[in-house]
Protein backbone atom coordinates (compact mmCIF):
# COMPACT_ATOMS: atom_id res chain seq x y z
CA UNK A 1 0.00 0.00 0.00
CA UNK A 2 1.14 3.45 -0.54
CA UNK A 3 2.36 5.70 2.18
CA UNK A 4 -0.85 7.57 2.11
CA UNK A 5 -3.03 6.91 5.61
CA UNK A 6 -6.42 6.92 6.43
CA UNK A 7 -8.91 6.71 9.16
CA UNK A 8 -11.74 4.41 7.92
CA UNK A 9 -14.00 5.58 11.39
CA UNK A 10 -13.34 9.06 10.40
CA UNK A 11 -14.50 8.87 6.66
CA UNK A 12 -16.98 6.67 7.17
CA UNK A 13 -18.86 8.68 9.25
CA UNK A 14 -18.79 11.65 6.92
CA UNK A 15 -20.19 9.96 4.68
CA UNK A 16 -22.79 9.08 6.67
CA UNK A 17 -23.07 12.64 7.84
CA UNK A 18 -23.15 13.56 4.34
CA UNK A 19 -26.16 11.30 3.14
CA UNK A 20 -28.22 12.98 6.34
CA UNK A 21 -28.61 15.80 3.85
CA UNK A 22 -28.95 14.38 0.43
CA UNK A 23 -30.44 11.05 -1.46
CA UNK A 24 -27.25 10.56 -3.12
CA UNK A 25 -25.05 7.76 -1.98
CA UNK A 26 -21.31 7.93 -1.86
CA UNK A 27 -19.10 5.59 -1.93
CA UNK A 28 -15.38 6.28 -1.42
CA UNK A 29 -12.74 3.74 -2.77
CA UNK A 30 -9.26 3.77 -2.31
CA UNK A 31 -6.97 2.07 -4.41
CA UNK A 32 -3.46 0.91 -3.91
CA UNK A 33 -2.49 1.14 -7.30
CA UNK A 34 -4.69 1.69 -11.14
CA UNK A 35 -2.11 -0.68 -12.97
CA UNK A 36 1.16 -2.33 -13.13
CA UNK A 37 2.99 -0.26 -16.22
CA UNK A 38 4.49 -3.67 -17.38
CA UNK A 39 5.32 -1.86 -20.75
CA UNK A 40 7.81 0.43 -18.54
CA UNK A 41 9.65 -2.40 -17.82
CA UNK A 42 9.74 -4.02 -20.94
CA UNK A 43 10.93 -0.89 -22.40
CA UNK A 44 13.76 -0.53 -19.80
CA UNK A 45 15.00 -4.29 -20.16
CA UNK A 46 15.25 -3.32 -23.82
CA UNK A 47 16.77 -0.48 -23.62
CA UNK A 48 19.44 -1.71 -21.00
CA UNK A 49 19.89 -4.51 -23.11
CA UNK A 50 20.95 -2.49 -26.32
CA UNK A 51 22.86 -0.14 -24.73
CA UNK A 52 25.28 -3.04 -23.03
CA UNK A 53 25.38 -4.86 -25.99
CA UNK A 54 26.59 -1.55 -27.96
CA UNK A 55 29.50 -1.26 -25.43
CA UNK A 56 30.24 -5.26 -25.69
CA UNK A 57 30.35 -4.80 -29.55
CA UNK A 58 32.66 -1.77 -29.37
CA UNK A 59 35.07 -3.07 -26.99
CA UNK A 60 38.33 -4.32 -27.96
CA UNK A 61 37.83 -7.84 -26.19
CA UNK A 62 34.44 -8.74 -27.63
CA UNK A 63 34.42 -12.15 -29.45
CA UNK A 64 30.65 -12.70 -31.43
CA UNK A 65 29.32 -15.85 -29.92
CA UNK A 66 31.14 -15.48 -26.52
CA UNK A 67 28.69 -17.20 -24.20
CA UNK A 68 29.36 -15.17 -20.99
CA UNK A 69 28.94 -11.84 -22.49
CA UNK A 70 25.58 -13.07 -24.03
CA UNK A 71 24.67 -14.19 -20.70
CA UNK A 72 25.34 -10.89 -19.41
CA UNK A 73 23.39 -9.57 -21.83
CA UNK A 74 20.41 -11.59 -20.74
CA UNK A 75 20.98 -11.05 -17.27
CA UNK A 76 21.42 -7.30 -17.14
CA UNK A 77 18.17 -7.46 -19.19
CA UNK A 78 15.87 -9.46 -16.69
CA UNK A 79 17.39 -7.15 -13.82
CA UNK A 80 15.90 -4.32 -15.62
CA UNK A 81 12.55 -6.17 -16.11
CA UNK A 82 12.13 -6.96 -12.85
CA UNK A 83 13.34 -3.82 -10.99
CA UNK A 84 9.86 -1.28 -11.94
CA UNK A 85 7.91 -4.64 -11.30
CA UNK A 86 9.53 -4.60 -7.63
CA UNK A 87 9.33 -0.72 -7.18
CA UNK A 88 6.09 0.57 -8.88
CA UNK A 89 7.30 3.88 -8.02
CA UNK A 90 10.15 3.60 -10.36
CA UNK A 91 7.71 1.94 -12.93
CA UNK A 92 5.36 5.06 -12.50
CA UNK A 93 8.78 7.20 -13.42
CA UNK A 94 9.39 5.55 -16.83
CA UNK A 95 5.79 6.03 -17.51
CA UNK A 96 4.22 8.81 -19.32
CA UNK A 97 1.66 10.90 -17.61
CA UNK A 98 -1.19 10.33 -20.13
CA UNK A 99 -0.69 6.52 -19.69
CA UNK A 100 -1.10 7.12 -15.83
CA UNK A 101 -3.95 9.29 -16.73
CA UNK A 102 -5.84 6.83 -19.01
CA UNK A 103 -4.67 3.82 -16.56
CA UNK A 104 -6.53 5.85 -13.19
CA UNK A 105 -9.75 6.56 -15.54
CA UNK A 106 -9.97 2.56 -16.35
CA UNK A 107 -9.64 1.66 -12.93
CA UNK A 108 -12.27 4.24 -11.89
CA UNK A 109 -15.02 3.31 -14.00
CA UNK A 110 -13.89 -0.39 -12.90
CA UNK A 111 -14.43 0.57 -9.43
CA UNK A 112 -17.74 2.21 -10.17
CA UNK A 113 -19.01 -0.71 -11.89
CA UNK A 114 -17.78 -3.32 -9.44
CA UNK A 115 -18.55 -1.19 -6.17
CA UNK A 116 -22.06 -1.18 -7.56
CA UNK A 117 -22.63 2.35 -7.28
CA UNK A 118 -25.20 2.55 -10.03
CA UNK A 119 -27.12 0.27 -8.43
CA UNK A 120 -29.46 3.02 -6.67
CA UNK A 121 -33.17 3.34 -6.69
CA UNK A 122 -32.53 6.56 -8.03
CA UNK A 123 -29.15 5.99 -9.93
CA UNK A 124 -28.36 8.75 -7.24
CA UNK A 125 -24.25 7.26 -6.84
CA UNK A 126 -21.18 8.95 -6.26
CA UNK A 127 -18.24 7.22 -6.46
CA UNK A 128 -14.67 9.18 -4.99
CA UNK A 129 -11.77 7.27 -6.40
CA UNK A 130 -8.47 7.62 -5.10
CA UNK A 131 -5.48 5.76 -6.77
CA UNK A 132 -2.67 5.86 -4.26
CA UNK A 133 0.31 5.19 -5.71
CA UNK A 134 -0.35 7.64 -8.78
CA UNK A 135 -1.70 10.16 -6.64
CA UNK A 136 -4.69 10.89 -8.54
CA UNK A 137 -8.32 10.86 -7.64
CA UNK A 138 -11.20 10.55 -9.65
CA UNK A 139 -15.11 11.76 -9.10
CA UNK A 140 -17.79 10.10 -11.28
CA UNK A 141 -21.57 10.80 -10.46
CA UNK A 142 -24.45 8.55 -11.83
CA UNK A 143 -27.02 9.46 -14.66
CA UNK A 144 -29.52 10.68 -11.65
CA UNK A 145 -26.77 13.15 -10.41
CA UNK A 146 -25.31 14.27 -13.69
CA UNK A 147 -28.15 16.46 -14.54
CA UNK A 148 -28.28 18.34 -11.14
CA UNK A 149 -24.68 19.77 -11.42
CA UNK A 150 -22.42 21.20 -14.20
CA UNK A 151 -20.02 18.86 -15.00
CA UNK A 152 -17.27 21.21 -14.22
CA UNK A 153 -18.04 21.18 -10.48
CA UNK A 154 -17.40 17.91 -9.82
CA UNK A 155 -14.51 18.48 -12.10
CA UNK A 156 -13.21 21.07 -9.51
CA UNK A 157 -13.23 18.18 -6.62
CA UNK A 158 -11.56 16.08 -8.60
CA UNK A 159 -8.62 18.43 -9.35
CA UNK A 160 -8.82 19.62 -5.85
CA UNK A 161 -8.76 16.37 -4.14
CA UNK A 162 -5.95 15.06 -6.90
CA UNK A 163 -3.97 18.35 -6.10
CA UNK A 164 -3.62 17.92 -2.51
CA UNK A 165 -2.72 14.22 -3.10
CA UNK A 166 0.05 15.05 -5.02
CA UNK A 167 1.34 18.16 -2.11
CA UNK A 168 1.22 15.01 0.41
CA UNK A 169 -1.78 16.22 2.35
CA UNK A 170 -3.45 13.93 5.13
CA UNK A 171 -5.60 11.71 2.97
CA UNK A 172 -8.12 11.56 5.75
CA UNK A 173 -8.41 15.50 6.54
CA UNK A 174 -8.82 15.55 2.75
CA UNK A 175 -11.41 13.53 1.96
CA UNK A 176 -13.66 14.61 5.10
CA UNK A 177 -13.40 18.13 3.26
CA UNK A 178 -14.41 16.94 0.07
CA UNK A 179 -17.06 15.12 1.34
CA UNK A 180 -17.85 18.19 3.33
CA UNK A 181 -17.87 19.89 0.08
CA UNK A 182 -19.86 17.24 -1.71
CA UNK A 183 -22.57 17.26 1.37
CA UNK A 184 -22.53 21.16 1.02
CA UNK A 185 -23.94 20.64 -2.90
CA UNK A 186 -25.39 17.62 -2.74
CA UNK A 187 -27.73 18.92 0.38
CA UNK A 188 -28.89 21.88 -1.88
CA UNK A 189 -29.91 20.28 -5.10
CA UNK A 190 -30.63 16.32 -4.29
CA UNK A 191 -32.22 17.13 -0.74
CA UNK A 192 -32.91 14.00 1.41
CA UNK A 193 -36.40 12.32 0.91
CA UNK A 194 -37.96 11.79 3.92
CA UNK A 195 -38.24 7.97 3.00
CA UNK A 196 -34.62 7.81 1.58
CA UNK A 197 -32.74 4.74 3.09
CA UNK A 198 -29.29 3.71 2.96
CA UNK A 199 -28.80 1.86 -0.21
CA UNK A 200 -25.17 1.58 -0.58
CA UNK A 201 -22.79 0.85 2.70
CA UNK A 202 -20.43 3.74 4.09
CA UNK A 203 -17.61 1.71 4.41
CA UNK A 204 -14.49 2.08 2.25
CA UNK A 205 -13.79 0.08 -0.56
CA UNK A 206 -10.33 -1.24 -0.71
CA UNK A 207 -9.43 -2.18 -4.33
CA UNK A 208 -6.00 -4.11 -4.29
CA UNK A 209 -3.77 -4.25 -7.32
Amino acid sequence: MSSLTLNERVVERAIAGLEERTSAEVVVAVANRSGDYRDAAWALACLTSLLYASVLILSPWFTVGEVPALCSIAMLGALAFFLPLRFPSLALALTSGETVRVAVDRAAKVAFVEEGVSATEGRTGLLIFVSCLERQARVLPDLGLQGHFPEAEFANLERSLSLALQRGEDLTSTLTAVLTTCGELLGTRTPRDPDDRNELEDSIRWRMW
